[in-house]
């Protein structure tokens, strides 16, 4: 896998997670395509947001979660989709996601896959990985979750590069 996926596949499991869970109660905010332990990136938002129980009855009783979970874990793989790669370049690297797609949800892996190419496949989501990966590919880690949320209003159209540029100098970067 090259830097230029792991940067789009790691910004397409952000702007799922943003587009998962608006209200970003969970998202702890780091995102790197730094090699970190055997992974080639990552979005510390994975080791939160997964769940940790296979048990069918807990599966059932969160299932909107679950399935969430298990979109957010394609997401990397459907942004690669999204941006032209093959599915053997999508799918390079993703075991681990996989089967946490897997263990989140009731569903074939298949269509679990196809949810999130869809998901991905959206005009805003394809300019927000863009934008993101760009961004990931100059500096190597995001820390800021709010500056990964203004990168995804730009790509919506309810923010501009200078709204970016003014908050980046406001906070000193």
């Amino acid at each position: 896998m090259t830097i230029k996926q792991i940067a789009c596949h790691e910004a397409g499991h952000a702007v799922a997670f943003h587009r998962l869970w608006p209200d970003c109660t969970r998202y702890p905010g780091e995102l790197t395509i730094m090699r970190a332990d055997n992974a080639l990136g990552s979005h510390i938002s994975e080791e939160l947001t997964f769940p940790v129980t296979t048990d069918p009855e807990m599966v059932a009783a969160h299932d909107t979660e679950f399935e969430n979970d298990a979109l957010y874990a394609c997401a990397g793989y459907a942004a690669l989709l999204a941006a032209g790669y093959t599915e053997s370049e999508a799918e390079e690297g993703c075991g681990s996601d996989f089967e946490t797609a897997e263990k989140a949800s009731s569903q074939p892996l298949e269509f679990i896959k196809q949810e999130a190419a869809a998901m991905m496949r959206q005009p805003e989501n394809v300019r927000a990985v863009a934008r993101i990966a760009e961004e990931l590919l100059k500096r190597k880690t995001i820390s800021d979750p709010d500056e990964v949320a203004i990168m995804i209003e730009i790509a919506d159209g309810g923010a501009t590069e200078d709204d970016y540029l003014v908050y980046l100098a406001l906070k000193g970067s």
